[in-house]
């Protein structure tokens, strides 16, 4: 079995990445110790790359391709959480858009956020399909406003 690199547990980008090889397993309706042995390690290491513990190999991205035909690209950098088979100028684009929109809108709700916060929230848009995304940017407008209005900062409008 390969080994991994040991990485802090806090990172926010790790625990993106684990959370897309977990929704590789799980779109491919496997438990972790059938992952383990289709991608040849062991259920102890795809539980600590999961959890965001520590980081993959690039065997596994190479593998994850290979037997379940989604896009390296996608595990590391996403976009959101639904696997992609190939990311592409056009979702790359739309995840550089959506993480402007949420700049914009937590600037507009008078608050100051986390880099992790604001990656979480475009992710959380990016789940929904693009037809959804007005609406998904609605709601966390409303609740970053109900944050703002809750800690007594200014009212602030919708811009």
């Amino acid at each position: 079995m390969a080994e991994t690199e040991t990485s802090s547990s806090t990172d926010p980008d790790l625990a993106l990445v684990g959370q897309r090889i977990r929704a590789v397993r799980e779109q491919a309706e496997l438990s972790q110790q059938d992952f383990a042995d289709q991608v040849g390690f062991s259920r102890r290491q795809v539980i600590a790359w999961e959890t965001g513990v520590n980081s993959p190999p690039i065997a596994l991205l190479r593998t994850i391709r290979e037997k379940f035909n989604i896009d390296p690209e996608w595990v590391v950098m996403g976009p959101g959480l639904k696997p992609l088979q190939k990311v592409g100028a056009k979702e790359v684009e739309r995840r550089a858009r959506v993480e402007r929109e949420v700049a914009r809108l937590v600037k507009n709700a008078g608050l100051e956020v986390s880099d992790s916060l604001r990656t979480t929230l475009a992710d959380l848009i990016l789940q929904e399909s693009p037809e959804d995304e007005k609406q998904a940017k609605n709601m966390i407008f409303k609740t970053l406003r109900a944050t703002s209005i809750s800690r007594g900062m200014r009212k602030i409008k919708n811009g």
